[in-house]
């Protein structure tokens, strides 16, 4: 008689669309995991799943004992049940349960409107998996299990929040067994947790780290930040690295002092590495930054989000424009690539306030279509939910997103001209970036990025900025024929459509298509 197979654990990452969100390894699900793996449990991961499930995945989940369903971005939420559905029709013993940053604040509505999903787990999971876990091999009995909301006779029960792992040292490296893929060589790592920041908008800083008596950004040593670096590197050939953290630099001097260690000994290691960060814009200094420069940073992600004051003091970060201009005076002196988080729009903005965005858009060469069309997205459990509210602006809900109205019909009619008739520059952003982004890591440390790129993309830009305003000025007219200024906008693209080509021509050694740092694999702030 063969002898019986093991119960195993299954985390499923539901997939998303890539025109919304660029790709990345599913961190949370392969930590969690690598937590069961080392408590001795049988473990699978599987990125992008999708109903229909596939054949090797079924023949797994018909010895799983536990599934777990990672939701990254709230929109997810559907997918996420769409699967638990599937697997709970075929399969009746695997318990069902979901967790990530998208599910935050919405643990019981989830299990109200899903009877196929078995329990949620709040916040950071890697304890509570394991216990989880411990319990269904056990018998069942969750009845004590803090940190998830699960059924049990007919009512939803939750025994309080986990405190998170305050020592990130303890916790294993993510999942990733012999056969896990890195496409074009790049990886994604997490070195710390939460944020320090008060951004009013968001969770790792905010309204979703403040259920523990933790630090507000706890982060792993820099010997186990370097260890996994050097294993990307000698077990999957990666040859680039994207830092997911909310906010590398962790917004005091022991985050400095960590980042000069890092860079040390990354540079001890001899690896050949290039890594993207993602920090704060008062963190932006010479020193630390051209440290880690020489270390193989290509790539800053700073959270710029508003030209106005207004705008700034209602996300709460904490920033005076002058500040914001001196950050990228010093990424831009270091030849540094960078990014930066921007929302155009909020429920309440005004055309002056747009007006001024586009000006200072223009004025430090930021123009991007998604920077000129990002509107702020609402999080359950945001306290703008209630601001806005209390200020009269309405919200209605669809698969868990939240979805408003301008106040101000101008700026409805603006947004909606940009976000239609300027389209098009996405894709020539994209040509640009890849150009762009192959470039950065063949660069060597002190050499200068290609004249005629940086040329491109300041002419793609400023010609975003220039239609962008048209369309603010179409908005408040509101006299003109639309379709002439769609013709006029068009015109304005194919000239820049022809620039590129032309540029491109000239410059025929320019081919590369590979992206060797995706722009980044979700959005700060706000969403399109």
């Amino acid at each position: 008689m063969a002898p019986a197979t093991p119960p195993t654990a299954i985390f499923l990452a539901p997939a998303y669309d890539h025109g919304e969100y660029l790709s990345g390894e599913s961190l949370g699900l392969r930590s969690v995991a690598a937590a069961l793996d080392r408590a001795g449990v049988p473990v699978n991961v599987v990125d992008e799943c999708r109903v229909p499930l596939g054949t090797g995945l079924s023949e797994r989940l018909a010895t799983a004992l536990l599934v777990g369903i990672g939701v990254q971005f709230t929109r997810q939420i559907p997918d996420a049940e769409e699967l638990a559905r599937e697997i709970r029709s075929r399969w009746s013993r695997p318990h069902i349960t979901v967790g990530g940053q998208g599910s935050s604040f919405l643990w019981e509505r989830i299990l109200h409107h899903c009877d196929a999903i078995d329990s949620v787990c709040a916040f950071e999971s890697d304890v509570t998996v394991v216990e989880l876990w411990s319990r269904l091999a056990g018998g069942g009995d969750l009845s004590s299990v803090t940190g998830i909301f699960h059924r049990a006779r007919g009512r939803i029960r939750f025994h309080g929040f986990r405190e998170p792992v305050e020592d990130l040292d303890l916790l294993p490296l993510p999942h990733r067994p012999p056969d896990t893929s890195h496409a074009d060589h790049h990886a994604t790592i997490s070195s710390s947790r939460g944020c320090a920041a008060h951004c009013s908008y968001c969770q790792s800083g905010n309204y979703g780290n403040r259920y523990h008596r933790a630090a507000r950004w706890r982060c792993r040593s820099p010997r186990r930040v370097v260890e996994e670096l050097v294993f990307l590197v000698n077990e999957f050939d990666v040859s680039a690295v994207s830092f997911v953290d909310d906010d590398f630099l962790g917004g005091d001097a022991r985050g400095r002092r960590r980042a000069f260690e890092i860079a040390r000994l990354l540079r001890g290691a001899d690896v050949g590495l290039s890594f993207s960060i993602e920090c704060r814009a008062d963190e932006v200094e010479p020193d630390v930054l051209g440290e880690l420069k020489r270390a193989g940073l290509r790539r800053v992600l700073i959270g710029v989000e508003s030209g106005n004051a207004s705008d700034i003091a209602l996300y709460g970060k904490g920033l005076v424009p002058g500040r914001v201009r001196t950050a990228l005076r010093v990424l831009r002196d270091l030849e540094l690539d960078f990014s930066v988080g921007f929302i155009m729009f909020h429920p309440e903005s005004t055309p002056t306030e747009v007006s001024t965005n586009i000006d200072f858009l223009r004025e430090n060469g930021l123009g991007t279509h998604r920077s000129v069309t990002n509107r702020l997205e609402m999080y359950p459990g945001s306290p703008l939910v209630r601001y806005f509210e209390r200020r009269g602006i309405r919200f209605h809900e669809e698969s868990f997103r939240l979805y408003y109205e301008f106040k101000d019909p101008t700026v409805s009619i603006a947004h909606r001209l940009m976000k239609e008739l300027l389209a098009p520059f996405t894709e020539l952003e994209r040509q640009i970036d890849d150009l762009r982004f192959a470039e950065i890591t063949r660069r060597t440390v002190g050499s200068r990025p290609p004249v005629h790129l940086e040329n491109i993309a300041a002419m793609t830009s400023d010609a975003l900025l220039d239609s962008a305003r048209m369309c603010l000025e179409f908005a408040r007219s509101s006299t003109e024929d639309e379709s002439r200024l769609a013709n006029d906008l068009n015109t304005g693209i194919e000239s820049v459509r022809y620039s590129l080509r032309k540029e491109l021509g000239e410059h025929t050694n320019t081919t590369f298509t590979d992206r060797p740092f995706p722009r980044s694999v979700r959005y700060r702030g706000g969403a399109p």
